[in-house]
């Protein structure tokens, strides 16, 4: 099972890319692939030798992940992005916080690239690792090369170079996608300048294309169409373009990325130029690198990739890229890590799930279904009937309050000391354990300073305390907030 993070993310490209197209190779090598979004996911009724968390960067997963564990399901990761090795990011710390969670709770990590892969070893070393490249497109050499012919044609008829800049045009954390094509639009200006008009058509998802956006292509050096991305208009822009422009810049998530775009450019029968960070190396006797290259053989009437190299070019594709190759090599991998032996928790070992500044309501009733407890901090506002209640006292030590429910897990003699507290803003009554409460759960008075300086102390003082209190169990944080706050491990 492939476990998407929403229904949505369904129809999303790299999903289409990556599973759908390697869906019946793996069917041909003895698997059966399945999509489901996690809210659709009960984890304690699966029936899957393996289950595989794609982009669900939040508590959810880590609370399936774990209940799976139990189970003794192996449990995977397929990460396609690098939010994790810019360590001096303090946006992204919740990014860095589930990945070194989820690593503990899985057995295997799938990734789209070997810079990846070296990411995730540098969270857990001995965790098995296994590059899965995205597949190719279905194509053939002979098709290939008559697609090639017909371009070259339509090209020296025009007298014009049609190209396209397809894919993502942003990202919430970095400038990619439309800010590259801006930053490298130099390179298209040196092409018209040399003697070849260029028609850009840019192909991309309609959040990017927000004023900032369409300033950013507004300025580029040569005349522009702009379509909203779909898979059907990227097949017909991608058969009308003589060259697809893919520009790389070197900062960590975009050299993490597949090889997809350009291959799925050059198995259309497009030339592909590609400057910034090298990230085609591999493909690099069919792409260029510099305009002047490009202009030499435009003039000459030649090609990187040309009708006499698609064969060579479908061989490479065979190797680096192929549906078959990557589904029997997955089988491989998979067979061999349901062989192994699972490290899993205690069947009686209790989780517990700690709300942090930014939680939901989904990650707390898959935890409360799973028979664990759902905890709440001081930095979480959000409206949740939480079984406990971390509080800090005037002295700034943490302290509990519990639900009647929960007071029966308490161990003795705490739970015979306890008295009632006051309330938490819940519907259920409360007992409290140990001193009086300064800051509860559900309070706005706290400052968001007080909120970011406290995080750490704090959420490792409740996990100290939770264990005191009901025994040792299984310790998870739900954060979602962007704001720079770490709780390191618990």
């Amino acid at each position: 099972l492939i476990i998407l993070p929403s229904r949505d993310s369904a129809r999303n490209a790299g999903v289409r890319i990556r599973y759908l197209r390697l869906s019946p190779a793996l069917e041909e090598a003895g698997l059966s692939l399945a999509l489901v979004a996690i809210d659709d996911f009960d984890p304690q009724q699966a029936q899957c030798d393996a289950v595989v968390f794609s982009k669900c960067y939040d508590a959810r997963a880590l609370v399936c992940a774990a209940v799976l564990a139990r189970r003794r399901i192996k449990v995977g990761i397929d990460l396609f992005d690098d939010y994790f090795s810019q360590k001096s990011d303090s946006r992204l710390n919740r990014f860095r916080s589930w990945l070194e969670q989820m690593l503990r709770l899985s057995d295997f990590v799938l990734c789209s690239t070997a810079v990846l892969a070296d990411v995730v070893l540098d969270y857990r070393a001995e965790i098995p690792v296994h590059v899965l490249s995205d597949p190719a497109p279905a194509f053939d050499s002979h098709r290939l090369s008559e697609t090639l012919s017909r371009k070259f044609d339509a090209a020296r008829s025009e007298g014009v170079m049609r190209t396209l800049w397809f894919g993502m045009g942003d990202n919430p954390y970095f400038p990619v996608g439309l800010a590259d094509l801006a930053a490298f639009g130099s390179s298209l200006r040196d092409i018209a300048s040399g003697g070849a008009p260029v028609e850009l058509r840019i192909l991309t998802n309609s959040r990017a294309l927000s004023s900032a956006g369409l300033a950013l292509a507004a300025h580029l050096p040569v005349p522009i169409k702009i379509w909203e991305w779909s898979e059907q208009r990227e097949a017909e822009l991608l058969h009308e373009a003589f060259l697809c422009f893919l520009p790389v810049s070197s900062q960590p998530f975009s050299i993490a990325k597949s090889l997809n775009r350009a291959v799925t450019a050059l198995a259309a029968g497009c030339q592909v130029l590609s400057v910034g960070y090298p990230l085609y190396a591999p493909l690099e006797q069919w792409i260029y690198r510099d305009t002047a290259d490009l202009l030499a053989d435009w003039r000459s009437g030649r090609a990187r990739l040309s009708p006499s190299s698609a064969d060579d070019f479908e061989r490479k594709v065979s190797d680096i890229a192929s549906a078959e190759r990557e589904a029997e090599s997955l089988a491989l991998f998979l067979k061999t890590v349901n062989e192994s032996v699972c490290k899993t928790p205690a069947d009686s070992e209790v989780i517990f799930l700690l709300h942090g500044l930014g939680s939901s309501q989904s990650a707390h009733h898959l935890v409360k279904r799973a028979g664990g407890l759902s905890v709440g901090t001081p930095f979480c506002n959000e409206a949740i009937d939480f079984d406990v209640v971390v509080e800090v006292t005037a002295k700034g030590e943490a302290t509990l309050a519990v639900s009647g429910s929960a007071l029966s897990k308490v161990r003795s003699p705490l739970r015979t000391s306890a008295r009632p507290a006051p309330s938490t803003g819940g519907r259920r009554k409360f007992w409290q354990v140990g001193g009086e409460p300064l800051v509860s759960a559900g309070e706005e008075t706290a400052p968001l300073s007080w909120r970011m300086a406290m995080y750490g102390p704090v959420m490792k003082s409740a996990s100290v305390m939770l264990s005191t209190a009901f025994g040792d169990g299984l310790h998870l944080i739900s954060e979602d907030s962007t704001l720079p706050v770490a709780a390191g491990r618990l």
